[in-house]
């Protein structure tokens, strides 16, 4: 993030919108690249524990590993390039 997008952040909740949906963006895509074999709804679920863990929640708890996947349920539903962008607008 750069020193501006930070900046403005603080200031404006466009921005700060804007800002979580480019960090959830990459989130997903990096699930993407170390889990390449796996099915879009496991890069989502991976996503959301990233979100929760980055809030200070546990997610070695075996419950929050299915609730990442009931959570993520619907979002696997959608066109590929939006599953982030959903995942994170839904959340906020």
């Amino acid at each position: 993030m750069g020193l501006g997008k930070m900046i403005k952040s603080f200031y404006s909740d466009e921005a700060l919108g804007d800002q979580t949906i480019e960090t959830t963006e990459a989130i997903f895509l990096r699930a993407q690249r170390q889990q390449p074999n796996e099915e879009p709804h496991a890069w989502l679920a991976s996503t959301w524990l990233n979100r929760i863990k980055a809030k200070g929640q546990n997610i070695n708890d075996p419950d929050i590993h299915m609730l990442s996947f009931s959570e993520t349920h619907l979002h696997a539903s959608i066109i590929l390039p939006l599953y982030a962008s959903i995942l994170c607008l839904s959340s906020l």
